[in-house]
């Protein structure tokens, strides 16, 4: 294949997908340059992502509001809209959550495809499950779905599931989460092909839906030790938090506290050094619960 600015964007995704930062980004910013007002806009919001998933958040801001600019200038409809998307998930990540809302509304009314516009409900869904509103996550997570049904996204619906899932697992249905989950995981083996990224997303939720229910727990250990090990090499620092949360769980229901214990320790020391405010909270308390059950 030539090499040309759309060929290096999608060399850039794939690595991004397996979760090859730097050959990403180098991707990403070759493309970055050029006069076609489209790829350049796209290449800079693949760029915030890059640095979002580094949890480099101004960077990640400054680049998305580049790609924005782009857009705007020159009257590309589902850019903006994806630059706003991007932008919206870095306020998320940092716990702005009525910024990430507002940001997202904005997206949607710009009126993008089906594709983009289920992306966003996604995102829409993940902030109110973050806040416990499961009712309005699920209705944006239903919204998602029927979009990526219609825009033929066979990877989107895989991430549909997997959100199902998680509002299942906030309801406590865990039965129900973990059959989700396992669909999800059969999808992405006979259908999606190679993300790596995908997978680890998968296998950590796997594992939480099985370290709470008690069950399987060396698959569970496997399967969230797999995950930490992907998202530790790509430096995916975000979904690294998460990690450290579900080893500890899966640590505790195998009544492991000293792994639990620096498992969220871990989990703390990242959260706060890259600005995760959702997950702090829920640090400090596990901890301190854990230390309560040490013998004195």
């Amino acid at each position: 294949m030539p090499d040309t600015p759309a060929s290096r964007l999608a060399d850039g995704i794939r690595y991004l997908r397996a979760g090859s930062l730097d050959r990403a980004w180098a991707c990403f910013d070759g493309a970055a340059g050029i006069e076609d007002s489209r790829i350049r806009s796209e290449a800079l919001r693949r760029m915030a992502d890059v640095k979002r998933r580094r949890a480099e958040w101004e960077d990640a801001l400054r680049l998305s509001a580049q790609s924005h600019q782009v857009a705007v200038e020159h009257g590309l409809k589902e850019e903006g809209a994806a630059a706003l998307n991007i932008e919206g998930t870095i306020h998320l990540q940092r716990g702005e959550f009525e910024q990430a809302v507002e940001t997202y509304r904005q997206a949607l009314a710009i009126g993008p495809s089906a594709h983009q516009r289920g992306l966003i409900c996604q995102n829409l869904g993940t902030a109110f499950a973050q806040e416990g509103k499961h009712s309005e996550a699920a209705e944006w997570y239903a919204q998602s779905s029927s979009a990526f049904r219609i825009a033929g996204r066979r990877r989107e619906e895989v991430l549909a599931l997997i959100n199902q899932g998680n509002v299942l697992l906030d309801h406590g249905e865990l039965a129900d989460a973990e059959a989700r989950f396992r669909e999800a995981r059969a999808l992405i083996e006979d259908q999606v092909g190679q993300d790596a990224e995908l997978r680890g997303l998968i296998d950590m939720n796997l594992a939480e839906a099985l370290g709470r229910q008690g069950i399987e727990l060396d698959q569970a250990t496997d399967l969230v030790l797999s995950a930490t090990g992907h998202f530790a090499v790509s430096a995916n620092r975000p979904f690294l938090v998460a990690c450290h949360r579900v080893v500890a769980l899966v640590s505790e229901a195998r009544g492991d506290v000293d792994t639990a214990i620096g498992a969220l320790e871990r989990g703390l020391a990242l959260a706060k050094e890259i600005g995760s405010g959702p997950e702090l909270s829920h640090f400090h308390r596990e901890i301190a619960r854990l230390r309560s059950l040490e013998p004195r």
